[in-house]
């Protein structure tokens, strides 16, 4: 049975050589790479000491598992997302994709059925005369279809606080800020690890982060030194967002 993720799930391609674009536009990437970050998950230093966020740190292990990687990272975020953790479902679907919907349409010959699906908010129950001529049935049924069916597209049929998985992003998410935010975390990681001191401007010409003036015409445009200062805060913004979702990622929340 295929499941309905809300949100957009990664597309890996065909063979063994992971198709990175296309795995760096789901947000599930970014929530898996966040929980990676998370020291205090990735340690485990969580498994048998006392308060309140360990104990949702533990319920958050027993879901998603052990994150930790020392190959590609995005190979062994394939593998984590494909991981086998039932008979009949896979890491991703336990966690993300929406819960198993088994009604279909179909003919009701069964007094009890009719009755249950009467109670059910998501369920139209429609009697059909069979002797009417299927021109004035298909009219019928398209008013019936039109007056009852929310017809929801786009942003509100993909609006993730809507969803009933497991796990589910608290909000919408832009991707290409996702994928801003944690490359300036990344960046000014590899820096640190190198034995250097991260400048904030260094890592945004590193990552390509620009500024973006707003056109406002009764505003000057910035010279060179405001344009920088504009730069480096808003790198320090993103590596502050970056180290809140890798928080929030330790007890099962994102971003």
């Amino acid at each position: 049975m295929l499941r309905y993720f809300i949100s957009a799930y990664p597309k890996f391609g065909r063979g063994k050589k992971v198709n990175v674009e296309t795995v760096i536009s789901s947000p599930y990437f970014w929530w898996w790479y966040a929980l990676t970050e998370n020291i205090h998950y990735t340690d485990k230093m969580f498994l048998n000491e006392p308060g309140e966020v360990n104990e949702k740190m533990r319920a958050v292990f027993a879901d998603f598992g052990d994150v930790s990687y020392e190959c590609c990272r995005y190979t062994a975020f394939k593998k984590w997302w494909n991981e086998q953790v039932s008979d009949n479902e896979t890491r991703c679907q336990y966690l993300f994709a929406e819960p198993k919907v088994y009604w279909q349409v179909c003919t009701v010959g069964d007094p009890q059925l009719a009755s249950r699906l009467l109670g059910q908010k998501d369920q139209l129950l429609v009697s059909i005369p069979v002797y009417m001529q299927r021109t004035d049935i298909e009219k019928a049924l398209d008013k019936i279809l039109k007056a009852n069916l929310k017809g929801e597209k786009g942003r509100a049929r993909r609006d993730p606080t809507q969803s009933e998985a497991r796990y589910h992003l608290s909000r919408t998410v832009q991707i290409k800020a996702l994928q801003d935010i944690f490359n300036v975390y990344a960046e000014s990681k590899t820096i640190k690890e190198s034995g250097g001191t991260p400048n904030n401007l260094q890592i945004a010409r590193r990552v390509g982060l620009t500024y973006k003036e707003k056109e406002k015409s009764d505003e000057v445009s910035k010279n060179s030194a405001e344009v920088n200062r504009a730069i480096s805060n808003k790198v320090s913004r993103h590596l502050q967002l970056a180290r809140a979702m890798i928080k929030h990622a330790g007890i099962g929340t994102f971003p």
